[in-house]
């Protein structure tokens, strides 16, 4: 596959084509109890390609795709090309069949975001928005307004309140955050886990496994790998300062996990954010407010393609 070239990219931009783009904004602050994220991602290829991991994630993942390779081109509407996907947690990492070429817009949540579970109407309703939308130019002002509106919908219909949601957390999502708790000794037993969370071990681990599908050993690690990625891709902390901070026993203890969850050493992987990741959102966002709620912008860094790698903030296998 032969990289984009600069000419290439210029005629996209100037016909209203966003380049390669990966997006993550905060949520408004009355979706916070149930949201954790926004995110969106434009490709062609270069962020996503083929071979590279899809990394492992704590998040549940409700968006919709739209994938712009030959295969779907042949339908004739346009919005029956979205299609919808939902994501559990997952665990380890794994290697892309094919290099993704189109949009992935939707949200992240806590697995304990029950709001969003069976919302399958309206979330194809956002199918026929989006159409109209990518096609216009500078067009993800627009795609994070109907994300918000659409929030704000399932939230509404749901009767629940930030404040209700937030204080009314069941066994369970005690459960997931005492699982995704540091321990001091970084060798949690579940015993520990349950007594913090004021639960038996036998209820906390069929909590968790029902809310996450993972353990809670599984769904801590997890966490801590997520928390991992972060301080890495945007601190400038040493790694075996990064280790402990995020509850892992060492530096070596971090590497392992980074290889089992992302299939990077973490000086790759902070290598690799340092290359894609940017700063001037003002570049892609019109609304000043929404430039001050994203949280990470990755842009495609006109490396060969061979040597760029997934951003690793949960992105899932379409």
């Amino acid at each position: 596959m032969k990289p984009t070239s600069a000419c290439t990219q210029d005629r996209d931009r100037e016909a209203g084509q966003i380049e390669a783009l990966y997006a993550e904004l905060e949520p408004l602050s009355c979706h916070r109890a149930f949201v954790d994220h926004l995110y969106i991602l434009r490709d062609n290829g270069r962020l996503t390609g083929r071979h590279r991991s899809v990394f492992a994630s704590p998040l549940c993942e409700v968006a919709l795709v739209c994938r712009e390779d030959a295969g779907s081109l042949h339908r004739g509407d346009e919005a029956e090309r979205w299609i919808a996907v939902r994501q559990r947690p997952r665990f380890g990492q794994r290697p892309r069949q094919r290099a993704f070429r189109g949009w992935m817009i939707g949200i992240r949540c806590r697995p304990s975001g029950i709001v969003f579970d069976e919302e399958e109407i309206a979330l194809a309703a956002l199918a026929g928005v989006f159409t109209g939308i990518v096609r216009e130019q500078n067009p993800l002002d627009d795609i994070v307004h109907a994300l918000d509106g659409w929030i704000e919908d399932i939230v509404g219909k749901s009767g629940l309140r930030q404040a209700e949601f937030a204080g009314a957390l069941d066994d369970a999502a005690a459960s997931e955050q005492s699982a995704a708790m540091p321990a001091a000794d970084g060798n949690p037993t579940i015993a520990a886990r349950a007594a913090a969370a004021g639960i038996s071990p036998r209820t906390m681990l069929r909590h968790v496994r029902a809310r996450t599908g993972l353990a809670p050993k599984r769904y801590a690690s997890l966490q801590r790998f997520s928390q991992a990625l972060r301080h890495l891709a945007l601190d400038h902390a040493g790694f075996a300062q990064i280790a402990a901070e995020v509850g892992y026993s060492d530096q070596a203890h971090m590497t392992v996990d980074l290889a089992r969850h992302a299939g990077l050493s973490p000086g790759r992987f902070r290598a690799l954010a340092r290359r894609q990741i940017r700063n001037d959102a003002v570049r892609f966002f019109k609304d000043d407010d929404l430039r001050k709620r994203v949280r990470l912008l990755v842009c495609d860094s006109g490396a060969p393609i061979g040597a760029a790698a997934d951003t690793g903030k949960g992105q899932h296998g379409q």
